[in-house]
């Protein structure tokens, strides 16, 4: 806090008058109290369990734990980047949000000028950042692969964990990939107008398990329309009686149980009612005469 006070006086040739803080310890000690008394600046503290006192200090690391916590989402970042996600969302905002009543974002107001955000890049996505300070033969790679993970706060430069060595660098030569392993790769679904392969064509509408081929008899029922009248008890009985019975019984073995189940149309036969629909007595037929 005293390097950032000091900074932040000469910089912008403004004066701090106060600072409000909570009773931690980092902020309630012998070393800040005489750092704020040599500069004439106001120490508050808020009352002991009562964040509301310190209300837009409180919502603002709200709003930065919460920007913090959907950039790592973005790539499944690991945990141990939360520092430097919180640093990046803190930078972000800053040129970003609107000043409520003023119009302009807060580095506007302390510089004057409008903020640059052509440089934003999405936090955690894969980079790659060109080797300078080993000597390399022809064949050896030009660069390293990395996780982006902020900007530099003394410099033009990126902060890129380089996964070779485990290290935190600062370069500006660094090419990004934001598409890898973004959010449509997660996706389980196809987007419209994507390509389906074939194995997704083959399991639209009829699921993983394909359909078994049906006899040559039980296709003429499925080209047939469902829609007509049903006969009545008498005249079913009086076709039966004209079917010989191996006929019959083939008839029942091979068409009735196999389409008895089936949810999508009428039953052939009803056991109970006989009932027979005038479309599959029409199957029937062409099978006798057959």
């Amino acid at each position: 806090m005293m390097e950032f006070a000091n900074q932040v006086q000469r910089k912008y040739d403004n004066k701090i008058l106060a600072i409000r803080s909570d009773n931690g310890t980092e902020f309630k000690n012998y070393t800040l109290d005489d750092f704020l008394g040599e500069e004439g600046i106001q120490h508050q503290y808020s009352t002991p369990y009562t964040p509301q006192q310190n209300g837009v200090a409180e919502r603002k690391n709200r709003t930065l734990i919460e920007a913090a916590r959907t950039m790592m989402m973005e790539y499944k970042s690991n945990y141990n980047f939360w520092a430097e996600a919180i640093s990046t969302a803190c930078h972000a905002t800053n040129h970003l949000y609107f000043r409520k009543g003023l119009e302009k974002t807060p580095y506007e107001i302390l510089t004057g000028n409008k903020p640059n955000v052509s440089y934003f890049k999405v936090f955690g996505c894969k980079c790659y950042v060109l080797v300078k300070d080993t000597r390399l033969s022809k064949f050896d790679s030009r660069a390293q692969e990395g996780i982006f993970v902020g900007y530099a706060t003394d410099s033009h430069a990126y902060r890129v964990f380089n996964k070779s060595n485990g290290r935190v660098v600062e370069s500006c030569d660094v090419t990004f990939d934001e598409d890898d392993r973004s959010l449509e790769e997660r996706s389980a679904s196809c987007e419209k107008g994507d390509a389906i392969p074939p194995e997704a064509i083959g399991r639209m509408g009829v699921g993983i398990r394909r359909p078994q081929e049906l006899p040559s008899m039980t296709n003429l029922y499925h080209n047939l329309k469902f829609n007509l009248n049903i006969y009545n008890n008498n005249q079913v009985r009086a076709l039966f009686n004209k079917l010989k019975n191996n006929i019959y019984h083939k008839l029942k073995k091979n068409i009735y149980h196999k389409l008895k189940n089936n949810t999508h149309h009428k039953l052939i036969y009803n056991n109970n009612r006989h009932q027979v629909t005038k479309a599959k007595l029409q199957v029937l037929l062409r099978m006798v005469r057959g």
